[in-house]
């Protein structure tokens, strides 16, 4: 009888071992496809993570450009079951940590563009924290799932999970559990940042767009002074050089 337990158990070691080279073996044909896909889009990738099922998302700081490359449900995965999204800081809408469903910390569009772009699905400002980092979560020292929500300009997928902790149902305590939060908060900082930058373009633009209005209009009653006869023509063209100067 344990002559046969024997050979069962070799067995089950062997294939371990060799699904465990085939699938190491599929990993890095996979990498070296998208790094020949993230080449051939020139794509200068600064900073980059990759969740256990190969999601990734990246961020070219350079350019100021997002990337989330999203595989299909194709368990033989290749660089064309990937879905790559190309965003801009401004489409960026919202970043949130979950810990087990539960919302530690999200950052959020605060400018008058970005609520417009939003068309009220969010609520909160730049920067809202819902709950503390410790405050208010759940009392089990055991956590599940450690995610990134990450809310998009587009409406055909808004909404982008990204999972952190590789393996579920890992203490508090434990290495796994406080390397997973330690990159979740810096991916969210990370976002945090790139959400205050588009924040500032959209106020920049704002003020840019007031100014023109403004100016338009004070061009519009030295228009109306010249053309009642109220100043001349020369006085008119000084001014009017003036206010585009």
């Amino acid at each position: 009888m344990w002559g046969v337990l024997g050979v069962i158990a070799v067995f089950s070691i062997m294939f371990l071992i060799v699904y465990s080279i085939r699938e190491a073996e599929k990993k890095e044909q996979l990498d070296q496809e998208l790094a020949s896909f993230i080449e051939s889009k020139n794509m200068e990738l600064t900073q980059k993570f990759e969740t256990k099922d190969q999601s990734i998302v990246a961020v070219d700081e350079n350019k100021q450009v997002v990337y989330f490359l999203i595989p299909s449900a194709n368990p033989v995965k290749s660089v064309g079951d990937y879905k790559l999204f190309q965003l801009d800081y401004q489409d960026i809408m919202e970043a949130e940590v979950k810990i087990d469903g539960e919302t530690i910390t999200k950052t959020s569009r605060g400018s008058q563009l970005a609520g417009a772009a939003l068309g009220g699905l969010l609520a909160g400002g730049a920067g809202a924290v819902i709950g503390g980092l410790s405050g208010g979560t759940k009392s089990s020292d055991k956590v599940q799932s450690v995610q990134l929500h990450v809310v998009i300009n587009n409406t055909q997928h808004p909404f982008h999970s990204f999972e952190f902790l590789t393996i579920p149902d890992v203490k508090k305590k434990e290495a796994q559990y406080k390397l997973a939060f330690d990159k979740v908060m810096h991916w969210q900082s990370l976002f945090k940042v790139i959400i205050g930058i588009a924040d500032k373009k959209d106020k920049e633009t704002i003020a840019d767009l007031q100014h023109a209005d403004s100016l338009a209009d004070e061009l519009r009653k030295m228009h109306e002074l010249f053309s009642d006869g109220i100043i001349s023509q020369e006085e008119y063209d000084v001014q009017r050089k003036r206010m585009l100067n």
